[in-house]
């Protein structure tokens, strides 16, 4: 438009200009002036004007016809007072036509301005300024004619660019506005729960602008597919077979499927025929199985279905898989680490709660108790004879028998109570609420009872079974220390002691301590020649070189009843019996003889083997000592004994004797757990001690300013003095190892440099413990 009328205005410049060129007839000044005056300066004026904006009101289409109207009449009465010649007349009008045609008025405006010209054209030359033949003039309107005419053509075919490139501002636009919403809407879909996000979904389609959508989940199982959230329809016309309506189609085609004229379509619904639906896209959802659902938006409305507006609609499609998909990962985990959580916490044989479950239901009561003054009952209960069916049927039928107990118990109990699996052949029972103690006699009572009748087991054996219980309370002043099990268990052997099948009460002057003693010290003494105890060794490695220096070895008991029992269970007990000492000399010498066999493959390793207190002022421990390295044929210095802190200030001169004589047998004395005891750091000079172990109470502490830091320092520091090595125990961050790396630690040992392992995987973890150490590394 501004090129059009520069083009006027340049006509009128040369207007202007024309009369004073050199033999050109003279001029009436006193009109042409003014004229060609007015004309450029209306030009220029116009030339300046927005154009673009005001051709978008009616007003703005006037204004322009208007100019073109004024600007025909300025030009007519320059040609006439200019007394030009009859070809600048033709090409002043033929300008003037180009203009109109180029300023994109409707045909008829121009027909208008056209004929406008004629008259103007016709006019200037009746004036007498220029004399014109019919003929020429003739000539002359023609060629102003189909100028206008061509002016035209091209007019449309600008003006159809024009909007072309207007659409495609405006699509662009719309498009931008569109997947801005879709991305505020996306960041909201990926943060919620199924139902949230579900609903979400539909609504954001609603959000650009459709008045339908509904989110249509796949059951290819079922042959089927069901709307499970909608915008703008209900949601209770049910499911529809798999291959029915546009949601069938995607599905078929894998897909978008987008249709213009719904009614027309042969998938269209009757309910969305009913809802009005006149256009619609349907979108597949994808997730990581596959195609899960499909994205359907529709518009009641005409206009049909833009391309921006079907791409958001797939964006979102695209956020719904990736958040049903994350649900779904989601919903797994929770139902595996509700599995997990099960498994944890009930006995897989039988179902019913177990050890760990029962604890915490166990110091629920003792809460409950302390807030309602009401006390509450422990039931143990063990079979009697078990084994001796265990033995005669096999395990498999002593299975179903235990299986077939656990259900007698849970269904006695009902709601009064709750059963759960000791261990092996035990079950213990918690009730609640007891308004005296006579409510648990009577519940041993039921159980007692519901044992009696025969248990079918296998095909056609019936075994009849009989249980010993004990019973303790749990008061409204029971303390933290209170152990009921324990008083269950030792009420529950004395009823075995008075004839099986009955139950007693815990009382105080049960000797709760020779029971327990008697228990495990039978035990113990099979233990070790059954082939229970065995030996797992912890790593000790040079936090400098990256390498393994050495093993602890640790004892484990795998229990054949309770499973495997940690050493802090049935030491006291194997020290308070003396069978400690012939189990010290079993650990010490099947320790001795694996290092020795690791070393013959080049292992060079150091065993670190713990002493009791029992074991370590046993007079017979030097020669004890020497005789498994004279067995084993174990260079002395391969063998490290572990004190206690404790142990060595029980009797401060006999440990010195001790452990002199020990280290001239060339053995290794090390102090554990140092920090726990009553010692001195200045105690420390006193023993020909090879090495210390910082307690991981300490450790623990080291990677933040404070005690455990100044401690841990001050232990490294004297050692170093004294020649001592220093192990670091309970290492289990990569923060803690290097903090102690830094404070000049030489060795560690705990759970982020290995876990205790078997025997087998020692020679690995010497080979690998380098890799290991820089994987920790990179790792943090």
């Amino acid at each position: 438009m501004r090129v059009a009328v520069a083009v006027t205005a340049l006509a009128s410049v040369v207007l202007f200009a024309y009369p004073l060129l050199p033999g050109h007839p003279s001029v009436d000044w006193t009109v042409y002036g003014p004229t060609a005056g007015a004309a450029l300066l209306g030009a220029g004026g116009f030339g300046l004007l927005p154009w673009e904006r005001l051709l978008q009101s009616p007003a703005g289409g006037r204004c322009l016809y208007a100019w073109s109207f004024f600007d025909i009449a300025l030009i007519s009465v320059g040609v006439a007072a200019s007394g030009g010649a009859r070809s600048q007349l033709v090409w002043l009008y033929s300008l003037t036509t180009v203009f109109s045609a180029l300023s994109s008025y409707p045909w008829r405006a121009q027909v208008a301005l056209l004929l406008l010209t004629y008259g103007g054209y016709l006019g200037a030359a009746g004036s007498g300024a220029v004399v014109l033949t019919v003929a020429q003039a003739f000539s002359d309107l023609g060629v102003i004619t189909l100028l206008m005419i061509m002016s035209a053509f091209l007019s449309v075919e600008l003006s159809r660019q024009a909007r072309v490139q207007h659409d495609l501002a405006e699509g662009s636009a719309r498009r931008a506005a569109l997947l801005a919403r879709v991305a505020q809407r996306a960041r909201v879909i990926n943060t919620q729960d199924r139902e949230q996000m579900l609903d979400s979904v539909v609504e954001s389609v609603g959000d650009l602008g459709f008045d339908t959508a509904q989110l249509c989940l796949y059951d290819p199982d079922r042959d089927q597919w069901e709307m499970v959230a909608s915008y703008g329809l209900p949601t209770t016309h049910g499911a529809q077979a798999l291959g029915s309506g546009i949601v069938g189609r995607v599905w078929a085609q894998r897909s978008t499927v987008a249709v213009q004229d719904y009614p027309a379509h042969p998938d269209a619904l009757p309910m969305a025929l009913e809802a009005g639906v006149r256009s619609a896209v349907a979108v597949p959802v994808w997730c990581e199985g596959g195609l899960r659902a499909a994205l359907v938006a529709a518009r009641t409305r005409e206009g049909g279905l833009r391309p921006e507006e079907v791409e958001c609609v797939e964006i979102l499609a695209a956020h719904a898989g990736i958040a049903l998909g994350n649900i779904e990962r989601l919903d797994e985990r929770n139902r595996w680490e509700a599995e997990l959580a099960y498994q944890a916490t009930h006995d897989v044989l039988t179902g019913l709660p177990n050890w760990t479950l029962f604890a915490e239901l166990q110091d629920r009561a003792r809460a409950h108790a302390h807030r309602s003054g009401r006390s509450a009952a422990v039931l143990l209960l063990d079979l009697d004879r078990f084994k001796a069916v265990n033995d005669s049927l096999g395990h498999d039928l002593g299975d179903d028998l235990l299986r077939e107990v656990a259900v007698r118990l849970r269904d006695a109990v009902g709601n009064d109570g709750v059963v759960a699996r000791y261990g092996g052949d035990e079950f213990v029972v918690l009730v609640e609420d007891l308004l005296d103690d006579t409510a648990a006699v009577l519940m041993a009572d039921r159980l007692l009872a519901a044992l009696r009748p025969p248990v079918r087991v296998g095909v056609d054996d019936e075994v009849y079974t009989t249980a010993s219980i004990g019973i303790a309370f749990i008061r409204k002043d029971s303390t933290a220390e209170h152990n009921p099990l324990r008083e269950a268990d030792l009420a529950m052997y004395r009823a075995k002691e008075s004839g099986k099948g009955r139950w007693k009460v815990f009382e105080t002057g049960m000797d709760a301590r020779a029971l327990r003693l008697m228990q495990i010290e039978a035990q113990l003494r099979k233990a070790v020649s059954g082939g229970e105890m065995y030996l797992a060794y912890q790593p000790i490695v040079d936090l400098v070189e990256g390498r393994m220096t050495g093993v602890e070895a640790l004892l484990r008991w795998r229990h054949p009843d309770r499973g495997l029992m940690m050493p802090d269970e049935f030491i006291p007990v194997a020290e308070e019996s003396g069978l400690i000492i012939d189990i010290g000399q079993w650990v010490m010498e099947e320790a001795c003889q694996q290092v020795q066999a690791w070393n013959g493959m080049g292992g060079g390793l150091r065993v670190s083997v713990n002493l009791s207190g029992r074991q370590f002022h046993d007079p017979s421990l030097v020669s004890r000592v020497r005789s498994v390295l004279s067995r084993t044929g174990l260079d002395p210095d391969r063998l490290v004994l572990e004190i206690t802190e404790t142990i060595a200030m029980e009797d401060l001169g006999n440990t010195i004797d001790m452990v002199g004589d020990l280290s001239h047998l060339g053995v290794g004395i090390a102090l554990d757990d140092f920090g726990q005891g009553s010692s001195s750091l200045s105690a420390l000079r006193r023993f020909p001690l090879e090495s210390v172990k910082i307690d991981k109470v300490f450790v623990s502490g080291v990677t933040e300013d404070g005690p455990d830091r100044a401690i841990v320092g001050s232990v490294l520091t004297l050692a170093d003095s004294l020649g001592i090595n220093v192990t670091a125990e309970g290492i289990e961050t990569a923060l803690q190892m290097e903090a102690l790396i830094d404070m000049g630690c030489p060795q560690g040992q705990g759970y982020l440099l290995s876990r205790p392992v078997h025997r087998d995987e020692v020679p690995g973890l010497v080979a690998g413990m380098r890799d290991r150490l820089r994987w920790v590394e990179a790792a943090e």
